[in-house]
């Protein structure tokens, strides 16, 4: 049964929030509950391992009643899994989420505002790499990694490409 204030629906078999079971109406309300609680013990910025199931969840369900996608990259288990620097800020929830666009990863600053219920993207920017994380990328071997970063050293050479492609003769 369902354990929302006398209801009494059957719980929806994948309507667990934290051991507590919820019927397909009461399930987002459940949800809602538990994760308003994790974000009153969102202490020092130092998000935990429920807070950021619950976040991606709740973001999830949120937008599946609304019959809406979540935005691009913002899957519930990139959220619990890939979200970083979490902040409680004048009601809303802000984070980071390293996207991996090939060749370079893109660093991403959301805000989920905790009264419109939606996701916002504040600003992203590509993430700084040094010559041997570009070789990698680029598939080089760990022999022209040193190469790379001694040609990049000699070259100045400030171009992703230029850095992981160029080797010294």
């Amino acid at each position: 049964m369902c354990d929302y204030g006398g209801c009494q629906q059957p719980a929806r078999p994948d309507g667990f929030v934290y051991g507590r079971a919820y019927c397909k109406e009461h399930y987002l309300l459940g949800l809602e509950s538990a994760f308003r609680e994790e974000v009153s013990l969102l202490v020092a910025d130092k998000a935990t391992s429920k807070f950021r199931s619950l976040l991606g969840r709740y973001a999830e369900g949120v937008y599946s009643a609304r019959d809406e996608p979540m935005p691009e990259a913002l899957a519930g288990t990139k959220l619990r899994d890939r979200a970083e620097n979490i902040r409680y800020r004048e009601n809303a929830i802000t984070f980071m989420i390293e996207r991996h666009p090939q060749p370079i990863p893109i660093q991403q600053h959301w805000r989920f505002d905790l009264e419109d219920k939606v996701f916002t993207l504040i600003s992203e920017e590509p993430t700084l790499l040094d010559c041997s994380e570009a070789a990698v990328i680029l598939g080089k071997t760990e022999q022209n990694r040193t190469q790379i970063h001694k040609a990049r050293q000699n070259t100045g050479s400030e171009s992703f490409r230029d850095c992981a492609n160029k080797s010294l003769v």
